[in-house]
């Protein structure tokens, strides 16, 4: 691409014209910003300011196509002068597969960990509630979310108690602190038994305060129950500040899973501690009580056997 020093299109060849979907005659004479070429006003920005400095930058940059399509490119610019004129010759190298194909292996790299993650949290968990921090911890990190929490439920009153939150916010008090089935998004999600998911936060009618979404920039959700078979657990929710992928859903619906068994399995067990504590506190009465029983009995004997001699003499 050759272009004169006011940014207007010089000439442009047949594979920039086939990327981008333009014909010759449209280009020509235009400048970028009337083509709206620059997909992030400050890659652009930052080109004209190294111009200033510099007679050639390369930079990566994000650009439209005709079809309103994002395409990553590596580019070039370099000054030249061409017939007496000043002009800025352009190179730009798609790159937007291989951006792709960078993204998806950091995703799976990351949602390998997440797993690995969980399943820690999961069989070296002291208690529940470790077990639960370490889960939103890891949903927090590997996931690129703002913040992540937990809810279990209580059954016997229909409420479910935040236990675990990483990220942005850590405090477990609060309006969300105890929600009741049925309220806001996160006790719809536990009344309903399915995930509630979005992608575009700020108009999501679920949202129950839009305003705070768009000033710290949320953008997607993913709220899932935490189910046994068809019993509600609890509820696992995020917020991102970038739009959540196809995979990272599937393996959030795979994480809510596995949290519901490890939930599943601490109250077994805390039932059992519980029972097995009972009864040895029954072993220690019982105990106690034949201790008394053989200490009165004793002490009759022995009552019984003064009284004798007593008698006698």
């Amino acid at each position: 691409i050759a272009t004169l020093e006011d940014g207007r299109f010089l000439d442009i060849n047949t594979s920039f014209l086939k990327l981008f979907g333009y014909s010759r005659e449209e280009i020509v004479g235009q400048t970028s910003a009337d083509m709206q070429i620059w997909a992030d006003q400050a890659d652009r920005d930052r080109l004209v300011q190294s111009l200033r400095q510099q007679q050639s930058v390369q930079l990566d940059a994000s650009f439209y196509t005709r079809s309103g399509e994002v395409r990553e490119g590596m580019t070039s610019f370099e000054k030249i002068e061409i017939q007496g004129e000043n002009c800025l010759l352009a190179m730009i190298y798609d790159i937007t597969d291989r951006k792709q194909a960078e993204a998806e292996q950091l995703q799976q790299m990351r949602l390998t960990a997440l797993r690995a993650e969980i399943g820690t949290a999961l069989t070296e968990g002291e208690s529940l509630l470790d077990v639960l921090q370490r889960c939103a911890i890891a949903l927090h990190e590997h996931l690129d979310a703002a913040f992540a929490r937990i809810w279990t439920l209580d059954e016997s009153d229909q409420m479910l108690t935040l236990q675990a939150s990483a990220g942005m916010y850590t405090h477990l008090d609060g309006d969300h602190g105890r929600i009741p089935v049925g309220q806001f998004k996160i006790g719809w999600i536990a009344q309903h038994r399915r995930p509630h998911l979005t992608n575009h936060v700020m108009i999501d009618s679920q949202v129950s305060d839009p305003e705070w979404a768009k000033r710290e920039g949320m953008v997607a959700f993913a709220g899932y129950p935490l189910t046994i078979k068809n019993r509600v657990l609890g509820v696992m929710a995020i917020f991102a500040r970038n739009p959540l992928t196809d995979r990272t859903l599937k393996e959030m619906g795979l994480t809510a899973s596995a949290i519901a068994v490890g939930i599943d399995r601490k109250l077994v067990e805390e039932a059992l501690r519980q029972t097995a504590q009972r009864e040895r506190a029954v072993a220690l009465v019982l105990q106690r009580m034949r201790e008394t029983l053989e200490l009165e009995t004793i002490f009759s004997t022995t009552t019984a056997e003064l009284r004798q001699a007593v008698l006698c003499d």
